[in-house]
C-alpha cells in the first residue's frame, strides 16, 4: 500500500458522488409517493362529494315522491347526472307479504366515461286508510311538483 505525505482528512470525490446519488434516490422515492398520494386523495375527495349529493338528493326526493316515480338532476363536481327511482317490491318474491315496502335508489353517472355510483335503501311507507292513490296517480303529481318548482 503506497502512502503519501500529503495526507488530508476528509472524503474523497468518489465517495461523495455515491452518498449524492443514494440521497437523490431516496428524495425522488419520497416524491414518487406523494404525487400517488395526491392523485388518491382528490379521487377520494370526490367519491365524498358524490356521496353527499347522492344522499342529499335521496332525501329531497323522498319528501317529494309518495309511492312510485322517477326524478333527474345534474350536478357540477363532479360533473354529471344524479337519476332518482322509487319501486314498490310486491312483486319481489322475498318481500311479497310485506305491504308498502319500497326500493329508493340513486345512482349517479359520470358525464365523461363509464363511471357511476349508486345509493340504495329499503323505506316502508303505510298508505293512508281511505287513500286510493295509484302508482300513476303518483307519478302525475311528481310531474306537476316538478313543473310548480321550475316555474312552468
Amino acid at each position: 500500500m503506497i502512502h503519501f505525505k500529503n495526507h488530508t482528512r476528509g472524503f474523497s470525490l468518489i465517495e461523495v458522488v455515491v452518498a449524492l446519488l443514494m440521497v437523490s434516490i431516496a428524495i425522488i422515492g419520497a416524491l414518487g409517493s406523494q404525487a400517488t398520494f395526491l392523485v388518491r386523495s382528490s379521487a377520494t375527495a370526490n367519491d365524498i362529494r358524490v356521496t353527499i349529493a347522492l344522499k342529499n338528493f335521496l332525501y329531497t326526493q323522498s319528501a317529494k315522491v309518495a309511492t312510485e316515480g322517477k326524478q333527474q338532476q345534474e350536478i357540477d363536481l363532479p360533473k354529471g347526472t344524479m337519476e332518482y327511482t322509487i319501486t314498490s317490491l310486491k312483486k319481489a318474491p322475498a318481500f311479497k307479504d310485506i305491504k308498502d315496502l319500497y326500493l329508493e335508489q340513486v345512482v349517479w353517472k359520470a358525464s365523461t366515461g363509464n363511471l357511476e355510483k349508486k345509493l340504495s335503501r329499503l323505506i316502508y311507507r303505510p298508505q293512508e286508510k281511505g287513500s286510493d292513490k295509484k302508482p300513476s296517480d303518483t307519478s302525475e303529481k311528481t310531474k306537476k311538483d316538478a313543473a310548480k318548482a321550475g316555474g312552468v
